[in-house]
C-alpha cells in the first residue's frame, strides 16, 4: 500500500476550459485529494507530502482562473485543519517546449 506516497500529483488537461469541463475539474481534484487523505489517515502516514492536482489547457483567462478556485470538500470536515484548494495551480500550455519545461519543474522536481 506505500505505492500511494510515490504519487506527486495529477493534472487535468482539456483543450480549453468550457464552463462543462470546468466543474469536472475541481471535482476530480477534490476527489483524488480525499482519497489521498484517506490513505494517508489509513497508513498513518504522519508526515505526508501532499498531493498536487493541477489543470492544463491551451487557453486559460481570468474567469477560467476564478471558477478553479474552489476548496477540496474534504479539507472542511475537520476544524483543526486549513481549507485546501481542490486544483492547487492553473497552467497554459501551448507547445512542447512548455510541457517539456512544465515536466521539469513541476513534476520532475517537486517541491
Amino acid at each position: 500500500m506505500d505505492t500511494f506516497k510515490t504519487i506527486v500529483g495529477f493534472a487535468a488537461t482539456k483543450t480549453s476550459f468550457r464552463p462543462d469541463r470546468r466543474l469536472q475539474i475541481p471535482h476530480e481534484g477534490s476527489l483524488m485529494k480525499a482519497i489521498y487523505a484517506h490513505l494517508v489517515t489509513r497508513e498513518w502516514e504522519l508526515k505526508p507530502r501532499g498531493l498536487k492536482y493541477l489543470a492544463i489547457a491551451c487557453k486559460v483567462g481570468e474567469p477560467d482562473r476564478r471558477a478553479l478556485k474552489t476548496v477540496a470538500t474534504h479539507s472542511i470536515t475537520t476544524v483543526t485543519d486549513l481549507p485546501k484548494a481542490a486544483v492547487d495551480e492553473v497552467y497554459r500550455i501551448n507547445s512542447f517546449d512548455e510541457l517539456n519545461a512544465f515536466l521539469q519543474a513541476e513534476i520532475l522536481q517537486p517541491s
